[in-house]
């Protein structure tokens, strides 16, 4: 194994963790309302009960959260393919559902709970992650 695939096998994995902390993360209490704290998944169940969807963006992002746990299977795989330019993909979509439903739950009147927190900082880093991939794979012929 070269250097180069070494060091790029590294920065996928880490885009895999970063990505399956993402999923995670959205299952830790985002939100609470009431009485109850509320995962991102719970969230997305709630506002499909009540009907609450505002805006494009959080409709998509509510249906997108429920994406999160297949991204981070699907990153998973493709790192064990060696396929890293789908890691890096995967990565990054992960990272901007997580990001939009941040986004809304942070608009939103309800009091925040440290998973919507744990969520930005995993998607950050799935960020990075994916968009290194990229980079130290730029110009070779992989995945």
């Amino acid at each position: 194994m070269s250097h180069a695939r070494h060091r790029s096998g590294v920065v996928a994995w880490l885009a895999v963790a970063a990505a399956a902390a993402c999923a995670l993360g959205a299952a830790g209490p985002w939100a609470r309302s009431g009485s109850a704290d509320r995962s991102g998944y719970r969230l997305l169940a709630l506002a499909s009960a009540l009907r609450v969807h505002p805006t494009w963006a959080v409709r998509v992002g509510l249906v997108a959260i429920a994406t999160l746990p297949a991204l981070a299977a699907g990153a998973w795989i493709a790192a064990a393919l060696q396929r890293d330019r789908w890691v890096a993909t995967l990565a990054l979509a992960a990272s901007v559902v997580v990001l939009i439903n941040s986004v809304a739950v942070l608009r939103s009147p309800l009091a925040l709970r440290w998973g919507v927190a744990l969520s930005i900082g995993a998607a950050a880093v799935a960020a990075v992650a994916g968009v290194c991939t990229l980079a130290v794979n730029r110009g070779a012929d992989v995945g």
